[in-house]
């Protein structure tokens, strides 16, 4: 009964959205009817290539944590983390975002690895996943957006003073969080300790991987007729990895679908006018979606004939 209520209360949360988007669309109207889209073939390939690249990184963060972890990956080749993290990826569009992380813990076990530790790896990989996108937004936010100009250095650095503070106090953060889970769920999650060095390499790993993904929708805003100033290009891209990441922690909405544009629209309408917000919140979507299947039908391939007993959900050793 819990469960029909929370997929009922998601469901009607995403129609909300959607009825924001039709609004949005209705309201600007006239002015959609004049887009004129003029695709860009280069910029296209540059924005997938950056963001390909992003997406390589992730699963070299991936392999670092799992190394740290588990003392050794074994006979657990790049090839295999790859095509094992992109094909679990693909399930986020399903309802409940715990598909993309069970298919992926349930993966790993059926290779040989323990429940636990592979449940402590991803939950520092969910939390890179936040933090990242927060770290770079509140550094732009503060150092460059804020009207109040005498009061941006001062809270710059007390932002990324209390950010750099929480790094140096992650293994700590780290044990109270696991110790909620654990309180939370039954399935028990072990502890392990983990070096600070780790924490810093796998953050710094991060950082260049959402440097990329910024610089991949940089080229994106400009894949279609208007060409923006590198101002308003980064502006645009910083928008949508805002989106990216109201999307992520919005648990209701597979693979972010509905709060991802409503976040488009909300940022971009008032400032660069409906069109932009239409061809950007589209393009984004579709970049996004390309990619994620693509790299899933890579995976698939790279694993070759494990794949069918890898994703048979259930079983796996403990």
């Amino acid at each position: 009964m819990k469960k029909k209520f929370i997929n009922l209360l998601s469901l009607l949360l995403i129609a909300l959205l959607f009825y924001y988007l039709y609004r949005q669309i209705q309201q600007n109207i006239s002015s959609l009817e004049q887009i004129t889209i003029t695709p860009k073939p280069d910029k296209l390939l540059l924005s997938l290539l950056f963001m390909f690249l992003h997406y390589v990184l992730i699963v070299v963060v991936y392999r670092s944590i799992l190394r740290h972890t588990f003392g050794s990956l074994g006979s657990l080749s790049p090839r295999e983390s790859f095509g094992i993290y992109y094909v679990s990826n693909i399930f986020k569009y399903l309802p409940g975002k715990v598909w993309t992380y069970s298919i992926l813990i349930n993966a790993m076990q059926k290779r040989g690895y323990s429940l636990s530790k592979t449940l402590f790896a991803n939950i520092i990989l969910l939390i890179l996943n936040i933090t990242t996108p927060l770290l770079i937004i509140g550094i732009y936010y503060f150092g460059f957006l804020m009207n109040n100009a005498p009061l941006r250095l001062p809270l710059l650095i007390a932002f990324a003073s209390l950010y750099f503070i929480c790094l140096l106090s992650s293994p700590k953060i780290l044990k109270f969080l696991i110790y909620l889970l654990n309180k939370l769920k039954k399935k028990h999650v072990t502890d392990y300790d983990i070096r600070l060095s780790t924490i810093f390499k796998a953050q710094g790993w991060y950082l260049l991987a959402y440097l990329l993904y910024l610089i991949s929708l940089s080229f994106l805003s400009n894949v279609f007729s208007i060409n923006y100033s590198i101002q308003d290009s980064v502006h645009l891209a910083m928008i949508c990895l805002m989106s990216m990441t109201g999307g992520f922690l919005a648990l209701f909405a597979p693979g972010g679908i509905g709060v991802q544009e409503a976040i488009i629209f909300a940022q971009i309408t008032g400032e660069f006018g409906a069109q932009t917000a239409v061809v950007l919140s589209i393009a984004f979507r579709f970049i996004i979606f390309i990619l994620d299947f693509v790299c899933a039908v890579i995976g698939l391939i790279l694993i070759g004939k494990q794949a069918n007993d890898l994703f048979q959900i259930g079983g796996g050793k403990p």
